[in-house]
């Protein structure tokens, strides 16, 4: 009866360890990094470059917090950047239209997100004389 025992919970151990190394490998691959994908911004919108505004609104305040973001926008001879973190292309107070990349790296993890400023849709106003 022993021997029994012993040859089922023999394979039983090996599936449960098995199933930890797999799962333990999982969550170390898994992205701390979660990216906002699609974004768009209306010309003359603030645009913030600041992690936050790149990374998905469930990222941990640790993160957000340590994250650092390199792009382009930072050249000064370009644009203009207050210190508040809002981005502005040079003499204008606003962002041209265009795409845009930034790049954010956390520990060891790098991610890059292209966002575009696109055209403001104007309404038209319509007078009608009676």
């Amino acid at each position: 009866m022993k021997g029994k025992k012993m040859v089922l919970r023999l394979p039983v151990f090996f599936i449960m360890l098995a199933l930890f190394f797999g799962l333990s490998s999982c969550s170390q691959n898994a992205s701390k990094l979660q990216v906002r994908n699609n974004l768009v911004f209306q010309e003359g919108e603030c645009i913030n470059l600041s992690a936050e505004t790149f990374l998905d609104s469930n990222t941990p305040k640790q993160i957000l917090q340590n994250a650092i973001l390199y792009s382009p926008l930072l050249d000064e001879d370009q644009y203009s950047v207050d210190s508040a973190c809002n981005v502005a292309s040079k003499g204008k107070g606003y962002l041209e239209c265009g795409e845009y990349t930034v790049t954010i790296v956390y520990q060891d993890e790098v991610k890059k997100v292209t966002f575009q400023v696109v055209p403001t849709k104007k309404t038209a106003v319509c007078l009608q004389f009676f």
